[in-house]
């Protein structure tokens, strides 16, 4: 008798991640949210310049209409003190805030992730080092360092800060880079001379070795920092920055470098500890073995296998984010005018509390419901795919 054999098919655990997600109903509820705010903002301005023509910066050139009015059917959420219809300024504010959000992730993502990971496999000294790094940085006030950043590299400061770009990115890939091939020079000395010299010789060995690799690191940087600000790259870009962008868009993008260049530590230390707790695992070995490279260790082997906790990571990130972005434009050091966040909107709108009520309700309404679906997103993706919070 024939018998018909069915194939099973095994599931991987990202898809047993995305059903336990799926049951989870506060964290589906979020990602709905999240998705049709996301296409609100992006698509909702064009929408309304379309049919209505208003835009977040059109002040009617009727004088009668240059005030604040109440939501009504041609303006849905009210206009502000100069007529300007609020629902636009809404979902281009949401632009400003959920762009401000992500990037500012992304640039702690792979800041975080790459200084945690080669923390993490290197241990020892080094590890050591760069982790003392990170307290005397977390010791520091999270706020006092992007509002001292705001300050000095705000305004008219930003092109100079754009001038020295190219020598930044240089200089942190030489580090990287630098640090990954020194410590393998290091390693491959002490193992061949630790065997014959005595522990005073080895001791004398490693401090020299330590003195003479970090000397020739840093000047390498040094050098090559000077020889590229010889150059005209830097001035060219920062004259093509000074000439294509607005200041308010220069704001902008120096909130987002401000945000993300302080809310790495957390994403490190995650990291750092995910990758103590892998690098002496089989895989890991074998390509030891097999005579792969650190760099390729660390960020083909490790670095995908500790994505599950940087992932959920992220998510929360987001939302912290945006919300310390909304505090700085209620204190006036965000996104400037003409352009608007969900911060700025909601300073603009407790100024009128009392007498235009809509100003506030209608941008902290929906910022507080972004807020609350990135949470409840993150959560979810948590518990879906921590094994040890497991609860569906």
């Amino acid at each position: 008798m024939d018998q018909s054999i069915e194939d099973i098919k095994g599931a991987s655990p990202w898809h047993d991640a995305w059903k336990r997600l799926l049951k989870n109903s506060l964290a589906v509820f979020g990602l709905i949210v999240l998705i049709v705010m996301i296409l609100a903002v992006i698509v909702g301005p064009s929408i309304i310049e379309w049919t209505t023509g208003y835009t977040y910066d059109l002040v009617p050139s009727q004088h009668d209409l240059v005030k604040a009015m109440p939501p009504s059917i041609s303006h849905p959420f009210g206009t502000d003190d100069l007529g300007r219809d609020l629902l636009a300024r809404v979902l281009q504010g949401g632009r400003i805030s959920l762009m401000v959000g992500i990037i500012s992730t992304f640039v702690s993502l792979v800041v975080g992730v790459s200084y945690g990971a080669i923390a993490g496999y290197l241990g020892g000294k080094m590890d050591n080092l760069m982790m003392r790094i990170v307290d005397i940085i977390y010791a520091i006030p999270y706020m006092l360092i992007v509002i001292v950043l705001l300050a000095v590299f705000g305004g008219p400061n930003t092109k100079a800060l754009v001038t020295w770009i190219p020598q930044i990115v240089a200089g942190s890939l030489l580090l990287i880079l630098g640090i990954l091939l020194a410590v393998r020079i290091y390693r491959k000395i002490v193992t061949r001379f630790s065997s014959t010299a005595g522990l005073a010789a080895q001791y004398l060995l490693k401090g020299l070795l330590i003195v003479i690799l970090a000397a020739t690191l840093f000047g390498i940087i040094y050098f090559s920092s000077i020889a590229l600000g010889s150059t005209s790259l830097g001035p060219s870009l920062a004259n093509w920055y000074g000439t294509n962008l607005s200041q308010g868009v220069s704001q902008i993008f120096l909130l987002f470098f401000a945000l993300g260049l302080v809310s790495w530590l957390t994403m490190a230390r995650v990291v750092r500890g995910q990758i103590l707790s892998l690098k002496n695992q089989e895989f890991v070995i074998a390509a030891k073995a097999t005579g792969v490279s650190p760099f390729m260790i660390i960020f083909r082997h490790l670095i995908p296998n500790a994505l599950g906790p940087v992932i959920v990571y992220a998510t929360l990130t987001v939302p912290a984010v945006m919300l310390t972005e909304a505090f700085l434009s209620y204190l006036g050091l965000g996104v400037q005018a003409p352009y608007a966040s969900w911060g700025s909107l909601s300073l603009d709108g407790v100024k009128n509390l009392a007498i235009f009520p809509w100003q506030l309700i209608f941008p902290g309404v929906t910022m507080a419901l972004t807020l609350f679906s990135l949470n409840f997103l993150g959560d979810g993706i948590r518990d879906a795919l921590d094994p040890q919070t497991r609860k569906f």
